[in-house]
């Protein structure tokens, strides 16, 4: 496959190729740039703080 495609599979229909958008490139997306980052921080951050707990949680049985 090419870059910048992809296959595409949904119950029931065909898998079809297609042509991804870099919706990086586009000026009327910039803005998902910036709180994409803050989005996947504070997603980590969540994730650290279930890991820590469920750790404590099986080190206190």
């Amino acid at each position: 496959m090419k870059r910048g495609t992809a296959l595409l599979m949904s119950t029931g229909m065909p898998v079809a190729q297609i042509s991804l958008r870099p919706w990086y490139a586009e000026k009327a997306l910039a803005h998902i740039g910036p709180r994409m980052k803050v989005e996947e921080k504070a997603i980590t951050g969540r994730a650290v703080l279930a890991h820590e707990e469920r750790k404590a949680a099986r080190r206190d049985r």
